[in-house]
């Protein structure tokens, strides 16, 4: 057969042969400009997954500032000889991830022959900054009365809901999240009346009953004189005050302290009159608690279950506490609720002023331990892990300001905890003592929840004091750990930095 196929001469064969060869050189083609684009797709989606984590990583939002980082990522990674021009399809930032899809074309080597000139290639990927694993975090935020000056408290609930917000983005995770709202006194909520871990008395009330008697006398009746006529003028001017370890500046505008005055008719005769009055006080337990005491000094750990927490009794309807506690819980809707609720006073009824606290950080501290540890009085909190990883157990303490209240320290049970009159951080030396021991005992609580384990966060909002300032410093896990936030972008960033420090970076797609 093969003698007869060189020496026929009827061209069967070469008809045959140039018809095969076209189909046999596409299919040969066809498989090179593939193996081109697995290659090419192949490296774009190195590029998509990697420009994503680079994007995620920056903690950039802003949706030019993501762009200008991943064009500059691709442009330097991209392999000359396996892509041309790379472009961004799609580029979908959040707080806590970031999609982007890529798309490119290679030219083909073989497909032209039936008109196919380049190829598409197409790549996606989602990065995600979220936390993994077991977490547990107490929110120990100041509620008192200077976080109402220029708003901040608003600025705050900002920035504790957006933390929330991306703590709990990843579904997956077992994350717990706690709020403390401290100020003076805690509030545990009056569900905990009965609670093994706390002393409070019956609600009661107390009625006194006086007489007087008013003697006789004249009284002249007086009016302004027509026309008014100012007898003593007070000048324009402005002061400032400390308020809660905050300056506050005040100022006025001239105007009349004292006006003229005429007699109005003839004096009148009053008569003797007596007057018998009972006033009854009511004493209510609404949710407030001060600090255990044992052996004339503060109980500053968890240690000590016995010394129950003294309930403090509320003054006919006074409500001297602000937002309840909010224990350990995985629904961030209740957290965020929690936030978006806490107050900076609370009005005055039956003829009392309204409530504005103060400053008391070893409060706040001492129940952001609560929440976590495992024991009363509160238990949703898991066992301490000595690494801090199963659960990693973390608070965020936050102040805009100096500790400005001490606690009375007498008896075994303190059920007055704040002494009349006991502000502290003037310059009187007495004031300054009592200021410097109740940042030790800020200090003290510090270290016992770091010998946990316990993860600190501190973030100084506006805090001018040089010694309030070094305290939280001391309270916080390391520097790293520390931030001092002086306006209000400074506190957004400082808990955004919080949240990224507790997330990590991984590809979702």
């Amino acid at each position: 057969m093969f003698k007869r196929f060189i020496s026929d001469r009827s061209g069967n064969y070469a008809i045959l042969t140039s018809v095969a060869a076209l189909p046999l050189l596409l299919s040969v083609g066809f498989g090179v400009d593939y193996s081109r684009q697995v290659s090419a797709r192949s490296h774009l989606q190195e590029l998509a997954d990697s420009a994503a984590l680079a994007m995620v990583i920056s903690g950039e939002t802003d949706k030019e500032k993501l762009t200008a980082i991943a064009e500059e990522f691709i442009e330097s990674n991209k392999h000359v000889k396996r892509l041309d021009t790379v472009t961004i399809a799609s580029l979908e930032p959040t707080d806590t991830d970031v999609d982007i899809d890529l798309v490119t074309r290679i030219p083909t080597y073989f497909m032209g022959l039936v008109n196919v000139d380049t190829m598409e290639v197409n790549a996606s990927a989602l990065a995600k900054r979220a936390v993994t694993g077991s977490v547990e975090v107490a929110l120990v935020l100041d509620n008192t009365e200077s976080m109402n000056y220029d708003n901040k408290i608003g600025t705050l609930k900002t920035a504790a809901t957006n933390l929330v917000t991306q703590l709990t983005s990843n579904k997956d995770a077992d994350v717990r999240i706690g709020l403390v709202p401290y100020a003076e006194q805690i509030n545990v909520g009056t569900s905990n009346r009965n609670a093994s871990w706390i002393s409070v008395p019956g609600d009661y009330s107390n009625s006194v009953t006086e007489t007087t008697t008013t003697e006789g006398y004249w009284n002249q009746k007086t009016k302004k004189a027509v026309p008014n006529e100012c007898e003593t003028w007070k000048e324009a001017g402005s002061s400032t005050t400390m308020k809660d370890g905050v300056p506050v500046t005040t100022t006025w505008e001239r105007s009349c302290s004292k006006w003229k005055m005429v007699n109005d008719g003839p004096p009148v005769w009053v008569p003797e009159k007596t007057t018998t009055k009972t006033t009854t006080t009511t004493y209510t337990w609404r949710g407030c608690v001060g600090m255990r005491v044992s052996g004339g000094k503060l109980v500053l750990n968890d240690g000590s279950p016995s010394v129950k927490y003294p309930g403090l009794m509320s003054k006919n309807n006074a409500f001297k506490c602000l937002t309840e506690i909010v224990p350990l819980t995985s629904n961030a809707a209740t957290v965020k609720s929690a936030i978006t609720g806490m107050i900076t006073s609370r009005g005055g009824k039956d003829g009392y002023a309204t409530y504005t606290p103060n400053t008391y950080i070893p409060g706040g501290m001492m129940w952001g331990i609560n929440l976590l540890s495992s024991s009363e009085p509160f238990t949703e909190g898991l066992e301490y892990d000595p690494k801090n990883e199963k659960p990693r157990k973390v608070i965020v303490l936050m102040t805009d300001g100096l500790n400005t209240m001490r606690t009375l320290t007498s008896g075994n049970v303190n059920t007055d905890y704040l002494k009349s009159g006991s502000f502290i951080g003037d310059t009187a030396s007495a004031n300054a003592t009592q200021q410097t021991q109740t940042n030790t005992d800020t200090t003290t609580l510090c270290t016992y929840a770091k010998a946990q384990k316990i993860e600190i966060f501190t973030v100084a909002f506006k805090v001018d004091d040089g010694a309030a300032k070094t305290m939280l410093q001391d309270c916080a896990t390391d520097k790293s750990h520390y931030y001092d936030a002086s306006d209000e972008s400074k506190l957004l960033a400082a808990f955004s930095g919080i949240a990224q420090s507790l997330t990590q970076v991984r590809l979702a797609r």
